[in-house]
């Protein structure tokens, strides 16, 4: 038999996901958005996908500019904002503002790591990338940016002796 977990994730638990999104924009700055997409089954997800597809090409190109200037930190700081807000359901404020806090603080984060690390420029961009795709993968494995669509993943019988999880019928 099995059941589903009907309880969504606490506020506090809908902020650190808004957070790891924000830090994915920052990183790269359709990521977050991308697997927000994903994760709510949005019509638009495979838009998103592609464009977080298209500037993972991008950025490995000589004419992309830095991240922190203006207009792409002010571009990532809003995306983040809005992936923030929309997995925080009720709490979209504070959910926007952490968000977007993380982005503009990723963005400076891997610029300067990206800058400063040795090796070759394409190696660390790739590096970057796998970085993402992993935190990624991650929040869509742990159902923590389901946002106002939160469910939780498909639970088996619970071992004897402990209780039955919360079914929805």
């Amino acid at each position: 038999m099995q059941s589903r977990i009907s309880r969504p994730p606490a506020v506090g638990t809908r902020v650190i996901s808004a957070i790891a999104l924000g830090t994915l924009t920052g990183m790269r700055s359709m990521s977050g958005l991308a697997i927000a997409s994903l994760a709510q089954r949005r019509r638009w997800a495979p838009v998103a996908v592609a464009a977080a597809i298209a500037e993972l090409a991008a950025d490995k190109t000589p004419w992309v500019g830095n991240r922190i200037d203006a207009a792409p930190l002010l571009a990532r700081a809003a995306l983040g904002g809005i992936v923030g807000g929309r997995v925080t359901a009720r709490r979209r404020p504070l959910g926007a503002l952490a968000g977007a806090t993380a982005a503009v603080a990723a963005t400076f984060a891997a610029f300067h790591v990206r800058r400063n690390a040795p090796g070759a420029d394409m190696a660390k961009a790739l590096v970057e990338d796998v970085i993402v795709a992993a935190i990624g993968a991650c929040l869509l494995c742990s159902h923590l940016v389901d946002g106002d669509r939160c469910r939780s993943s498909v639970v088996s019988e619970p071992a004897p002796g402990l209780p039955r999880p919360f079914e929805t019928r």
